[in-house]
């Protein structure tokens, strides 16, 4: 691609970036992107990188080094008060470079630079919505379990004129993910059916409620069922929350739950979440939308790129609540697609163990069922 290219591209997302921000306002009613604290690049010292995917990067915040001071002004370019920081947003960043010296962690995540390299000259652009699309999901959002913003790039769209890395988003720094727990839980084989789960028969309603009073931190947390199951309810209660927004997140799977120091649930990555279409029921009516998502995690109608609605969710936390009850990747001997096509072809693939409580047993199997209610 050569450079007049590479600046016409740059240009484009810089358009398409701000359409994503209006087409969220026209749905939600507005933007919430003004009341999360605006940084620029180099007020940041980073650490060393944390989190990679395909397209994004995730680096540890060592510090801030703040230039503004409540006293300054100075023009920003994608502050809608007309260029200056508000009260509120200067209080925000204040308040974010105070906690870090008081031991809070923070990370910033950017797109990859090598995203204008790539043979798919919409992947930069493609890219480039989605990460605004996470930030204004965020900023709208509020719930216990849902990963938290805290800060923007001060240029917000403008800034990927400067190229993909240059728009960042600010989260708090999270422990580990599911599957990073599942991965440990499936060492230490400390889930024994025939005695655990003999004893939570009776009391399996209460475990799936979270004590929100005694949290064991993740390091302690020894894998129980009973654990497990709480993190589950903790999950559903963020993916509730979404739905009742008529927000479908799309790429539900253990790698985008997170969990904190305290072991608290936090679902993040919310560049696929998008909202239903405004007509019709979205539970009840299918609609065409694009087929994103995992495959080992996706619902059939998804996969196959059918008409779909909210309770693709449903069937995606239904294989995940699988995995935390045999701690067994799903379909694990699909490595291709057509590989999936047979499985998923089949209907449901996936054995239910019949020694789990009946209470686990019915909400996995009404989730991977064809109508996933």
């Amino acid at each position: 691609m050569s450079q007049s290219d590479i600046q016409k591209n740059r240009v484009m997302a810089c358009q398409l970036a701000r359409r994503t921000s209006d087409d969220f306002s026209e749905t939600y009613g507005d933007s919430s992107l003004d009341s999360i604290a605006p940084f620029e690049s180099d007020e940041i010292i980073l650490g060393r990188r944390v989190g990679s995917g395909a397209f994004a990067g995730v680096y540890q915040i060592k510090d801030f080094n703040l230039r503004l001071r409540a006293n300054e002004s100075k023009k920003i370019l994608g502050v809608s008060n007309g260029g200056s920081y508000t009260g509120e947003q200067m209080q925000k960043r204040e308040a974010a470079a105070k906690s870090v010296q008081n031991g809070v962690k923070y990370v910033m995540k950017s797109l990859k630079d090598q995203l204008e390299d790539s043979e798919e000259k919409d992947l930069f652009l493609d890219s480039a919505q989605d990460i605004v699309n996470e930030a204004e999901m965020l900023a709208a959002f509020s719930h216990p379990y849902i990963i938290e913003l805290h800060g923007i790039i001060a240029t917000r769209h403008e800034s990927f004129a400067e190229g993909p890395s240059a728009f960042f988003i600010i989260l708090e720094r999270l422990d580990c993910t599911l599957q990073d727990k599942i991965e440990e839980w499936k060492k230490q084989n400390s889930f024994n059916p025939s005695s655990s789960l003999k004893a939570l028969r009776g009391s399996i309603t209460a475990s799936m409620v979270l004590d929100k009073k005694v949290e064991k931190s993740a390091s302690s947390d020894n894998g129980s069922l009973d654990r497990r199951l709480r993190m589950a309810a903790s999950l559903a209660g963020a993916m509730n929350y979404l739905h009742e927004k008529d927000v479908i997140f799309h790429d539900l799977k253990p790698e985008n739950v997170g969990l904190d120091k305290r072991g608290n649930v936090k679902l993040f990555d919310f560049g696929l979440a998008k909202f239903m279409p405004q007509h019709g029921d979205s539970y009840k009516d299918v609609y065409e939308m694009s087929g994103a998502g995992t495959p080992r995690f996706s619902s059939p109608e998804v996969f196959f790129e059918k008409p779909y609605n909210l309770k693709a969710d449903v069937y995606s936390f239904g294989v995940v609540l699988w995995e935390i009850m045999c701690l067994k990747k799903p379909f694990a001997k699909c490595k291709h697609r057509k590989e999936f096509e047979k499985a998923l072809s089949q209907g449901n693939a996936l054995a239910i163990n019949r020694k789990w409580p009946r209470s686990i047993q019915d909400p996995i199997r009404r989730s991977l069922s064809g109508d996933h209610a």
